[in-house]
């Protein structure tokens, strides 16, 4: 109520007291709750290492979700050394468990090989579960292996595909790469207008490339009326 501000004004301050109760009397969820407020610094100063140490209690309860904080926290060095491997083992708990960003994140540790041995064909298993329950930049990363034939044989039009869903969902760099797809004719027929109208919702976004190259091609007249 206090967190959300239902039926009472929103208070952080006094949702981390419930919260604290709630975990005296051994609710595991608000393990986890609270160790989220800790991590933004919600209620309170943002602490890292208390936001792990509750993550910490929580994953030892069976809360996944706890595991995917952890593994953020492992990676990033939010409070601790940067530690891979850790970062793989949270996030494995997290994605076998079906959390969609944690199979993202998966994904990404056996692409550039961090915490375990790379493995393309490892990083396009997690990218395909994730992709499946919506996360954008799975979708986007399925484009990149395919448009390089990492851990899958070079498909340039499939590659077009899967970036053409990420970009569909919203994600601007996606929506930037098929500014150069059509722009090239890789994976798709090269149409100037297309890619600058691609470009355009990337830059409209706030994607910084995506506005470079619309400016440019707004001045040169390229796809558009010089302007």
């Amino acid at each position: 109520m206090y967190a959300n501000g239902e039926g009472v004004k929103q208070d952080y301050a006094i949702a981390v007291q419930w919260l604290q109760r709630a975990i005296d009397k051994g609710h595991r969820q608000a393990l986890l709750v609270l160790g989220v407020y800790y991590y933004w610094g919600r209620g309170v100063a943002r602490d890292y290492a208390k936001a792990r140490a509750l993550f910490e209690q929580a994953s030892r309860q069976g809360l996944v979700g706890a595991d995917h904080n952890l593994g953020l926290i492992y990676e990033y060095g939010l409070g601790v050394a940067k530690d891979f491997a850790k970062a793989f083992g949270h996030y494995s708990r997290a994605a076998e468990a079906g959390i969609a960003r944690s199979q993202f994140s998966l994904g990404v540790l056996y692409a550039a090989g961090r915490g375990v041995k790379q493995d393309y064909a490892q990083a396009m298993h997690w990218y395909r579960k994730s992709a499946a329950q919506g996360e954008r930049e799975a979708m986007n990363n399925i484009g990149y292996l395919f448009e390089h034939g990492l851990g899958v044989a070079k498909n340039v039009a499939e590659a077009a595909g899967r970036y053409r869903k990420a970009a569909e969902a919203g994600l601007p760099a996606a929506q930037f790469t098929m500014g150069n797809m059509y722009t090239r004719g890789i994976g798709v027929k090269a149409d100037k207008a297309v890619a600058t109208a691609w470009y355009r919702k990337a830059a409209m976004a706030g994607y910084a490339s995506a506005q470079s190259v619309l400016g440019y091609n707004l001045a040169q007249g390229e796809g558009v009326k010089a302007d």
